[in-house]
C-alpha cells in the first residue's frame, strides 16, 4: 500500500469521494482536514457529521448546507442502516447544477474491520470510496515513527521558543515496546499530561501513564544521556537507536569484564536479549 501522505497529496486537489480507514486515534480526522486544506474547496464549508451519534438527521438540509465544500462523515461505520440509506437517497437524487457551487465532496472515515457496514450508503458512494481509499496503520505497526512523532508533539506543545524535554533511555524503550491501543490520540494525551505539570527538562518513567508502566515498565536503561540527546533530537527511528545503544552497552560490558577477569557475555547474546 502506498504511503498515506502520498495519497493525501494526490487526492486532495481532486473532487473524488475519499474513504479513510484506520483504528480510532490513527488521525483519520486530521487526514480529512488535510484533504480539505489541499483542495480548491478550502475556504468553503467543511461540515462534520459524527455518524456515531445516533439520531434522525435532515440529510437534505445537511447536504445543501455543505454545497461546494466538503462533507465529512466521521465514524461512518457506526451509522444506523436506515440513516445510511436515507443519506444515500439524498445523494443519489442530486441533479447536476442543482446546488450553487456543486455538491459537496463526500469524505468518510471507518475502521477497516467494519468496512462492510458502509454498504447501507448505496452503490454509488461505496463504489466511489472503493476507488479512493487511504488506510492508516496503527502505531504498533510503525514503531520507528514513535520518537519522531513524540518529538513533534512536544515541539508543538512547548510552542515557539520552548525547549523540548529530553527523555531518559528507559522512557524511549518503554514507549517503543508499548502497543498504544489508542494510537496517536493516546500518545498526544500523554504528551499533554506531561506538559500540564509544568516545565520539564527530562522525562523519567514516573511521568508515564500507569497503563503504560503496567505493560512494559520493567525495561532497563543501557545508554547514556548523551546518546539520548543525539538520537532523540535527530528524530531517528527507535530500532536504529536500540541497535546502536545495544552495541555500546555490549562493548562497555566486554571492557569491564576484561578488566576484572570475569567471563563476559557475548555482544551477540546481549543484543538478542535486548532487541
Amino acid at each position: 500500500m502506498r504511503d498515506a501522505c502520498t495519497l493525501v497529496q494526490e487526492l486532495a486537489p481532486t473532487d473524488s469521494a475519499v474513504l479513510i480507514l484506520g483504528e480510532s486515534g490513527t488521525g483519520r480526522s486530521l487526514v480529512a482536514k488535510a484533504l480539505y486544506d489541499g483542495s480548491v474547496r478550502t475556504g468553503r464549508k467543511f461540515e462534520i457529521v459524527d455518524c456515531g451519534t445516533h439520531c434522525t438527521r435532515e440529510w437534505k438540509a445537511i447536504v445543501e448546507g455543505a454545497a461546494g465544500g466538503t462533507l465529512f462523515l466521521r465514524n461512518a461505520d457506526e451509522i444506523e442502516p436506515a440513516e445510511g440509506a436515507a443519506f444515500a437517497s439524498v445523494v443519489e437524487a442530486l441533479e447536476p447544477g442543482e446546488q450553487a457551487g456543486g455538491p459537496p465532496r463526500m469524505v468518510a472515515s471507518a475502521e477497516a474491520t467494519r468496512q462492510a457496514r458502509l454498504e447501507c450508503f448505496g452503490g454509488k458512494l461505496v463504489t466511489a470510496w472503493a476507488s479512493a481509499t487511504i488506510e492508516l496503520q496503527p502505531l504498533r505497526k510503525r514503531r520507528a515513527d514513535l520518537l519522531p512523532l513524540i518529538y513533534h508533539l512536544f515541539l508543538a506543545g512547548v510552542g515557539p521558543g520552548g525547549k523540548v524535554p529530553l527523555m531518559e533511555t528507559d522512557v524511549c524503550l518503554i514507549i517503543e515496546q508499548y502497543d498504544w491501543p489508542g494510537n496517536a490520540g493516546e500518545l498526544a494525551g500523554m504528551v499533554r499530561d506531561i506538559l500540564s505539570r509544568g516545565p520539564v527538562e527530562k522525562i523519567c518513567k514516573q511521568l508515564l501513564p500507569p497503563a503504560v508502566l503496567e505493560k512494559v515498565g520493567h525495561v532497563v536503561s543501557s545508554a547514556t544521556a548523551a546518546d539520548l540527546r543525539q538520537e532523540f533530537m535527530a528524530g531517528l527511528g527507535l530500532k536504529k537507536f536500540m541497535n546502536k545503544t545495544g552495541r555500546d552497552a555490549a562493548q562497555r560490558m566486554m571492557e569491564s569484564a576484561n578488566a576484572t577477569g570475569a567471563k563476559p557475555t557475548s555482544p551477540r547474546t546481549m543484543l538478542k536479549k535486548k532487541i
